[in-house]
């Protein structure tokens, strides 16, 4: 089964903008998934339905959010700060426990809080940190070649990555430590060994190697065009999204299922990096080190 989600690191725990599709093996369009309760999805809604589901099959969801943080342009996560996190699970391990007051998997205090250096390093409402530097990862600078990703330290403005990627580490900790731990591989950190997977992924990037706008989502033939590019079926006529991040979360799924497993091996000369600062699932290897 292959999920795609569009994310949410918004405040509160009535996400619309949380959307959650499934496209089983085969051909048929991904069908939007409900949530289980109430009208929307919550992240810890997410995450229990995420490991309850691996529990009986296997799955392979791509959320987009910034699994990790830039690491090889300077060799560490926080540049010029003796006591920081030094592999990618102490991050979010770091990010769970400043945070963890903060219901739904709330991830803004991890650099809203004064009493912690993280806030430096950010562009955040409160402004501009004293360190904070324009800094992309090595898989976003790939990426470029195709389509840029904002940076991860950016949690301001419309294009905020950052309070949704920290918001999503806390589930990344979840589920490394949680009780589905041993059901759920967090790719490109874990070895999947026939377990379920979860991977960042970049819609956009899905709608520009699909040739379409991802402004037109409203337009069936937009979404028809997208999905046939990776060997989809077109949706059903009668669904009329209202969101983007309902399209978004559809066309996941259904470029999951045409990807996976094409795209899992790591190559070796690579696999330091990967391992601190993580990919994005679907762009190229070959765009490394740019």
């Amino acid at each position: 089964m292959f999920v795609g989600v569009d994310w949410s690191g918004a405040m509160g725990t009535r996400l619309p903008g949380l959307q959650v599709a499934v496209a089983l093996p085969g051909r048929a369009a991904p069908c939007p998934v409900p949530p289980p309760a109430g009208r929307y999805w919550d992240r810890e809604n997410l995450y229990l339905w995420l490991g309850r589901q691996s529990r009986t099959r296997r799955l392979f969801a791509g959320i987009d959010f910034a699994f990790s943080l830039p690491h090889a342009d300077s060799g560490c996560y926080f540049p010029g700060l003796e006591m920081q996190p030094r592999s990618a699970p102490a991050l979010w391990s770091q990010v769970e426990a400043d945070c963890t007051h903060a219901p739904d998997l709330y991830g803004a205090p991890f650099y809203t809080r004064t009493d912690r250096p993280w806030r430096r390093y950010v562009l955040s409402p409160a402004g501009r940190g004293d360190r904070y530097r324009y800094r992309q990862r090595q898989t976003e600078r790939a990426c470029a070649a195709e389509t840029s990703p904002h940076p991860v330290l950016k949690c301001i403005g419309p294009a905020n990555v950052g309070t949704g990627s920290f918001a999503g580490m806390r589930m990344l900790h979840r589920i490394a430590t949680g009780p589905f731990a041993g059901q759920v591989a967090i790719w490109p950190f874990d070895p999947a060994r026939g377990r379920s997977v979860v991977a960042e992924i970049f819609p956009r990037l899905f709608y520009v190697r699909a040739g379409v706008d991802p402004r037109h989502w409203q337009d069936p033939d937009t979404m028809e065009r997208a999905l046939a590019r990776y060997h989809s079926d077109p949706p059903d006529p009668a669904w009329r999204p209202v969101r983007d991040d309902e399209t978004d979360a559809v066309l996941v799924a259904a470029a999951l299922r045409d990807l996976v497993p094409e795209h899992c091996a790591v190559p070796s000369g690579l696999a330091g990096t990967v391992l601190r600062e993580g990919w994005i699932f679907g762009v190229a290897w070959e765009g490394a080190g740019r």
